[in-house]
């Protein structure tokens, strides 16, 4: 079957405007380099990395399709995601109240590489 070439234009021109737009990961990145230098920045990429490995190595073992055919099991995913999001804001909440700001009494980050690539 022929593919109208401006049908294939306008879907490439889509795909490097998607691949070009900077998002969380780049922006997670960013600002652990920024913070902690270019070893955690390293550290923050490897993870970003580690992630989308592991996602794509579930979708191929048909994790996605399990979810979709099954609803309690997405609804329990998105009920366990927006409880450790809810975790996460207290967390800061709470680091914030305490002034820490994520430095050490020296003011240097306190952030290690492992956490950084977690």
């Amino acid at each position: 079957m022929p593919v109208d070439p401006s049908l294939l234009a306008g879907y490439l021109l889509a795909c490097v405007v998607l691949v070009l737009t900077p998002g969380p990961d780049m922006a997670f990145v960013l600002a652990q380099t920024i913070s902690g230098g270019a070893r955690r920045g390293w550290a923050a990429t490897l993870g970003v990395f580690t992630g989308a490995a592991v996602q794509i190595l579930a979708a191929a073992a048909g994790v996605a399709a399990l979810v979709a055919a099954n609803p309690a099991l997405f609804t329990t995913l998105r009920v366990i995601g927006a409880l450790y999001l809810l975790w996460l804001g207290v967390q800061a909440i709470r680091a914030a109240l305490r002034g820490s700001g994520g430095l050490g009494h020296g003011g240097a980050p306190t952030v290690s590489l492992a956490a950084a690539w977690r």
